[in-house]
């Protein structure tokens, strides 16, 4: 991770909207580490992009689904313990999605982030996530 980023080459490209000049990414070195600041920034960009591309044909077939946005937790293991904590609530994850419960959602985004508390050694995983949902969901 240290020398992640270290080395990048620019080059001038013309906006496809407004046609003005800018600079833009050509070449770039990266550690590809999943808890490398620079390229979680990277894989998050490029998510959102995937999901901007796809929204209008989304919002087109369902118009009246809703969001819901969900935070999954788990007691704050020892960072000793944090593999084996991640492949655990993965499994749930995938219980979970498998429920009958939870065939009305139309899609789901998820994200898993570790941060670091007050207690010493000591870490906290959950999941972020975006449900989207049919509007019958609120019905119930």
């Amino acid at each position: 991770m240290f020398d992640c980023s270290q080395r990048l080459q620019f080059a001038p490209q013309s906006s496809r909207l407004t046609g003005e000049m800018r600079l833009a990414l050509r070449h770039g070195e990266f550690c590809h580490v999943p808890f490398c600041p620079v390229c979680s920034r990277r894989r998050s960009l490029r998510w959102m992009r995937r999901l901007w591309e796809a929204l209008p044909k989304l919002l087109a077939e369902h118009p009246t689904a809703r969001w819901l946005f969900l935070t999954l937790t788990v007691k704050n293991p020892p960072v000793g313990e944090l593999r084996e904590t991640l492949k655990q609530m993965n499994a749930a994850w995938e219980r979970l999605t498998k429920r009958k419960e939870f065939a009305p959602v139309l899609g789901w985004l998820r994200s898993t982030e570790i941060t670091y508390g007050n207690v010493p050694g000591g870490c906290h995983p959950h999941f972020h996530v975006v449900l989207w949902v049919p509007s019958s969901w609120f019905k119930r």
